[in-house]
Formats: structure tokens, sequence, C-alpha cells
């Protein structure tokens, strides 16, 4: 059985984001409300494994999960929750990483591992619940792995789609590296990197929102990912990891010379000569690297045309933008088209560039302090001398505005006793002066 966790409780409502609730959008650290459009992105924090278990908790017929490295033993455990009520589980891995928690998973779920030892393997992130059932069915898709670093510390996103055909695509990619239909692999029949073929849709309608899935070698995701860059008309604004790839390097370019179209990156490699990040930058695109920053950049997400008429779409998904992941790799994106998705990561895009560029956490930093987490029945804060005079609100899962409290001071406590458990989030204004803090209330 599961380890009681602290904050297991916190998303027994889960929140809705986007504005189909059948599309749900987090970040693992705080994002920068000063960009919103109205509808605030959540930023999980220490709830990035709750979240994921909690649509584990909610699959009833059966859960495939394709997930490049695991250490997390609280998802494992959800797992094996989920075997014993008798949810059929199937796991498919990298055989070249340690997986430390895979030996807590119950000896019933099936395994299968990639071994060839090319590129980083099967570096998909992606899971499958209750595919064959409409109502039912959800697709998980991010960056993080289920990694301590990938959930709590490190800067990553994740989407939940409550689709049946997005869900079934994703099953036939998992199928085609499984190898079988059953709840058994077939060694044989298995296929993963350049093997593998362009055998799944790649269009779902979700409630009115186009969302387009490809799946690497076998798609041509990299020239999908170009194709959106090639078609912006205002701006791209980019986050990766990794960036080697000089296709959409030159498409880049491209982009940030025509009249009206920006391009600003950050990159968590630095800007080595010969790299596409030293190529874009000595050509003047806006480049930041995060090499410096104690937290690692993993995301593998671009946003386009955030904030216009023009087809504001997001590009994200476990492929990051280079070579090995375009011709080796088992990866796969999501491009979502829809204003609020794009407005959402364009908060964390704004963020990552404010810990490199703006201001930083630290002694010389404006800064919010909210404790305890989880609050019960009284939230405590500290403000910044900025924000002594200002207004505190605090917002729930769907951006609306649930409290409001005034007065001047800096030490600040809130009465939360009558809210339910969740993640709100918490923004402190005194005119032009703005912070925001993750706030998670739990009993």
């Amino acid at each position: 059985m599961r380890t009681p966790i602290t904050l297991c409780a916190v998303l027994v409502v889960l929140p809705l984001l986007a504005q189909t609730p059948r599309i749900r959008v987090y970040f693992s650290q705080d994002t920068d409300p000063t960009v919103s459009e109205g509808t605030l992105a959540i930023s999980l924090g220490q709830a990035m494994d709750d979240t994921i278990e909690a649509y584990i908790d909610r699959a009833r017929y059966t859960i495939d999960v394709a997930v490049y490295n695991a250490n997390d033993y609280s998802i494992i455990y959800a797992l094996n929750d989920a075997r014993d009520r008798g949810v059929q589980v199937r796991y498919i891995t990298e055989g070249a990483q340690t997986n430390s928690a895979l030996p807590a998973l119950d000896p019933a779920i099936p395994v299968l591992e990639r071994t060839d030892g090319q590129g980083s393997g099967m570096h998909n992130k992606f899971m499958s619940i209750d595919a064959d059932h409409q109502d039912l069915a959800w697709t998980w898709v991010g960056s993080p792995n289920w990694t301590q670093n990938g959930l709590f510390e490190d800067y990553n996103n994740m989407v939940f789609i409550q689709d049946q055909q997005l869900a079934l695509a994703y099953r036939a990619e998992f199928e085609e590296m499984w190898g079988s239909s059953g709840p058994q692999p077939s060694a044989a029949n298995s296929r993963f990197g350049a093997e593998k073929t362009d055998n799944t849709p790649h269009s779902f309608d979700v409630d009115g929102v186009l969302v387009e899935c490809y799946f690497s070698p076998s798609d041509g995701t990299t020239a999908r990912i170009v194709d959106a860059v090639q078609y912006a008309q205002h701006s791209v604004h980019a986050a990766l990891f990794s960036f080697t790839n000089s296709s959409i390097g030159d498409a880049l370019l491209a982009a940030d010379a025509l009249p009206g179209c920006t391009v600003r990156m950050d990159l968590e490699a630095p800007l080595d000569p010969g790299t596409e990040g030293w190529y874009l930058a000595s050509n003047g695109v806006d480049v930041a690297t995060h090499g410096t920053d104690e937290v690692q950049l993993h995301h593998k997400f671009a946003v386009i045309d955030a904030g216009t008429p023009d087809d504001p779409l997001v590009i994200t998904g476990s492929h990051n933008w280079t070579n090995f992941a375009e011709t080796i790799n088992d990866e796969n994106i999501l491009v979502i088209h829809d204003a609020t998705v794009a407005n959402l990561f364009l908060q964390e895009w704004s963020a990552r560039r404010n810990d490199v560029v703006g201001f930083r956490e630290g002694t010389d930093a404006p800064r919010v302090e909210v404790w305890p987490q989880p609050a019960a029945d009284l939230l405590q804060v500290r403000l910044p001398a900025a924000l002594q005079g200002g207004t505190l609100r605090l917002f729930d899962a769907m951006g609306r505005t649930v409290r409001t409290w005034n007065g001047p001071g800096a030490l600040h406590s809130l009465a939360v006793h009558e809210l339910s458990p969740g993640v709100y989030t918490l923004l402190c204004a005194d005119g032009p002066a703005r912070l925001a803090r993750t706030v998670i209330i739990g009993r």
C-alpha cells in the first residue's frame, strides 16, 4: 500500500485552468502573474507528484506509462494501489537509467525497458489513462521525469487532457513500443527509435481547441516545430533544456528577422561557440542562459504569438530541440492552439526570464514569505517594504478571487479555515508593485 503523503489531500478538487476544463496546465515553480490575461497559471511546488497521483487514483481500467526515469516512490505506490483495485498497469522506461524507485513497483506490473543504448533512448514522459472509455480517458504529457529533481526542484511543466481520441493515440504509440496490445510486452514485436512508424492521427478537437500530437522519430516532429515557427507573426518565446537542431535555429533566426516579430529564448546550456544558442545570440536574437542559475531549466516548450488573434499556440512535451530527439530517441510533443494556454505558458516563460535578468530571490530582492505550507486555519504572510500598504488577494484554481485583505504592515495572519483544500495563488499588490506566491491549503 502507498505510504501516506502529507499533501495527498490537497488535490481532492483538481484545478481547472484553460478555457476548457478538459485541458489542465501545471508548472513546478512560481510563475509571473504580471503578464496574466485573466487566468493565473498554477504553480504546484511540492504538490507535483500529488497531482500525478490524483489522476492515477481516478483510473478505473487501464494505465499505460512511458517515463524515462523514476525515483519518486509515492507515484510508484499509486500505481501499485491502482493494480490492487483491478486496474491494468503497463510500464515502459529507459534501461540505461537507474530508475531506483522501480524495484518498489508491484511485481505483477510488467515493465519493458529500451536497452539498445542509443541516444537518450526511451525519453518520453507520458501516461494514457482509461483510453477505451470516452468520459474517463485522460492523457498526461510533460517535461518532468518522475524524479525528486524533476518534480520538486527543476523548472518543468505538465498538461493533462481529457479526450479519448488523444488517449488512444498515445496508447497506440505505447503499444508500438510494447510490441503487443495485451497485458504483457512482446520483445520480438517491440519497436523503439527509428524502427517505429507514423501510425497515429495528429489532430484532435478538444472542446473546440485544436490539439496536435507528434511522436519522434517517426512523425517528423522537428518539421512540425519548424512549421509553427515559420508561421509566427508576432513573437516566439522558448524555454529549452537542450538545443542543437540547426533547422529549428534557422527558422527562429528567420522569424526574428520578420518585421514586427521578436524571438526570445531561454536555455539551460551556456552559449558556447558553435551551439545553436550562440548562433542565434551572435545574430542578434535575444537569448538568455540559465547555466549559472541554481535550478535547472528542464522545459522543452515554445509559445508562439501569445496575446494576439493570430493562432496563439504552445509546443510542449519531452522532445528537446536536438538531433538525437529527432532521429533516435522516443519522444512526443503536443501543439495546443489556445490563447489561454499560450498565456499560461507565457507566465512561466516570463518568470524564468526574470530569474536570470530581473529580480532574483535573495537578500537584495523583494520577497513574499508564506507559512505554513500547507495551511489549515491561518496563513502567515510577511511582506517586503514595497508591498506593506497594499492589498492581498487569494485566487482559486479557476482564477476567481476568493478572499481579499487590506491593511498596512509587514506581518499578516489570514484566516483560511473556510476554504476548500487545494492549490491557490496569493497576489500581493501595492500600486505597480506586484508579487505572487503559490499557497497550499490542506487538512
